[in-house]
Formats: C-alpha cells, sequence, structure tokens
C-alpha cells in the first residue's frame, strides 16, 4: 500500500535497494487503486473548500483578493496541473513517454510546484489583511517577511495555538517545498527522467549516444531519429523526480496528490481558525464582548 504521508518528504530511504523493482513496474495493483482512491478524496476535499471559502464573509477586500484570486484561482490550476500529469504520464503508463509527452508533463509538473508555494503565501496573506496584522513594532509586515514556513516566526507568532502547532509538526515538508520552488526558478528545475537505463545496457546506450550525437554533427536527422529510437528501446520507464543532484528522487504521482491535498488541508483549517479568531479581533477592537 503507498503511504502518501511516506512519500510527500521525499523517496523511501532505502531506494537504492528498491530501485529494480521500482523501474521493472511503476506501481503495483493495490497501489494502483490507492492512487485511485486518493484522487476521488481529493475532487471531494477541494469542492468542500471552495464552498468554505465562498460562504465565509470576508471582511477586508484585500484578503478576499488572496482568496478569490489567489488561493482558489491556484487551486484550480493545481487541479488541472494534477490532472494533466496524471494524463501524460498515467500510473499505468509501461514504455518510455514520447518527448512531447515528456516535456509537456514537465510544464505541467513545475506550475503544480510553483502554484504550491504560491498557494501558501496566498494563504499568509489572507491572514494578514484579514486580521490587519502589524509586526511587534506597529509597522506593516514586509512582503519578504510573510510566509507560512519556518523562517517566518513573527508571522507564526500571529497565530492560534493550535494552528501553529499545525504547521510545525510539517515543517519538513514546508523546507522541502521552498527547496523546489527555488530549484525552479534559480537552479535545476524538477523534471522527469526519460528513462533509466540497466546496467548491462549502459554501454550500448554510451555508444548509441555517440552514434547520435555525430549524426547531429553531420546534419542527418534520420540517423540522429533512428539512433534515439535504438536508445530509447532501451529504456525502462520510473515514476522518479529530479531536480538536484543532492536531493534525493520523488515518487511523482504520489507526490504530488499528497501535495494538493496537504494544501487543501491548510487552506480549511486556516478558513475555520478566521471564523473564529478574526471575529474575535474584530470584537476586541470595537470594545464588544
Amino acid at each position: 500500500m503507498i503511504s502518501f504521508e511516506k512519500y510527500k518528504n521525499g523517496a523511501p530511504s532505502r531506494a537504492k535497494r528498491q530501485r529494480a523493482s521500482l523501474l521493472m513496474a511503476m506501481y503495483s495493483a493495490q497501489q494502483l487503486s490507492d492512487i485511485e482512491d486518493a484522487l476521488g478524496a481529493a475532487e471531494g476535499e477541494s469542492t468542500a473548500l471552495r464552498l468554505r471559502v465562498v460562504k465565509y464573509h470576508f471582511h477586508h477586500s484585500l484578503a478576499r483578493e488572496h482568496a478569490y484570486n489567489g488561493f482558489l484561482r491556484r487551486l484550480r490550476l493545481l487541479k488541472l496541473a494534477l490532472e494533466n500529469v496524471f494524463a501524460l504520464f498515467p500510473p499505468t503508463q509501461s514504455k518510455p513517454l514520447s518527448s512531447t509527452n515528456l516535456e509537456n508533463a514537465e510544464i505541467n509538473l513545475q506550475s503544480f510546484i510553483f502554484n504550491t508555494a504560491g498557494s501558501l503565501d496566498n494563504l499568509a496573506w489572507i491572514w494578514v489583511h484579514e486580521n490587519g496584522l502589524l509586526t511587534s513594532k506597529g509597522k506593516p509586515f514586509a512582503n519578504s517577511r510573510i510566509g507560512l514556513g519556518p523562517g517566518y516566526s513573527e508571522f507564526r507568532e500571529s497565530l492560534p495555538t493550535e494552528l501553529l502547532g499545525h504547521l510545525r509538526s510539517i515543517d519538513g515538508w514546508f523546507r522541502q517545498q521552498e527547496d523546489y520552488r527555488h530549484s525552479l526558478a534559480h537552479r535545476i528545475p524538477p523534471y522527469l527522467p526519460p528513462y533509466f537505463v540497466q546496467h548491462a545496457d549502459v554501454e550500448r546506450h554510451n555508444a548509441l549516444q555517440l552514434a547520435a550525437d555525430a549524426a547531429v554533427l553531420n546534419g542527418d536527422d534520420l540517423a540522429f531519429d533512428q539512433l534515439s529510437g535504438e536508445q530509447r528501446a532501451l529504456g525502462i520507464i520510473s515514476p522518479l523526480m529530479l531536480h538536484d543532484p543532492r536531493s534525493r528522487p520523488v515518487i511523482v504521482h504520489a507526490m504530488i496528490i499528497a501535495n494538493y491535498r496537504t494544501v487543501i488541508d491548510l487552506g480549511m483549517r486556516f478558513i475555520e481558525e478566521l471564523d473564529v479568531f478574526s471575529g474575535t479581533n474584530r470584537r476586541a477592537r470595537q470594545g464588544t464582548p
């Protein structure tokens, strides 16, 4: 059974020993069933969150703007990007993807990663505007000081105890999302390897690569296509996402489902706290019980 909590922070620690079996079959029948169940659960959770946000009466126009044109807009894009990744690179895929499908899957994966980071910032901005938060010096928060992750200590001090405790419990997840975002913007963007090659085929694959390079230099497109096809025939598909040589690979289908559901869960927690926390703050400012 796939544990989405286990996979959302990276590949299992025994990845090297498991790689051979991973490459031969991406997922077992039970794991495919778990993925399908998780997708169904995410659909219901997303609908419930959208309804909850729409029902909430915002008291600050900028908070509402971040909720509707920020968070909910990103939530729709996350859903679309997830669906596109699954359509272009289905968990049942048994052969290496075409170059077109691979590149389009990467485009949607990178959109998913960037909008995950943006959706978290939107939740922070909603909290700031709806509660009229100021720094300890009584000044507006600088843009760089607003966020949900562990690096935003002063912002976090404004949160109710239970919500703050939950954020701290997933600090590792926040750090991972920041690593993905930073890598996408500044370093090696997260990508899907076109395929992996078994050890016995590495020498043949490398020889074909040298021949393909020579075909490019000679302007022989026909030979290049043929040699590339022979390389691809040696490949074994894998569900891994890579982004940094120093980081562990991630199981892509499990990761994007887990991250999507985490964003939904955080959205629900924040909107529910707004009902209580913001109402209490407004009554206090108005001097009413």
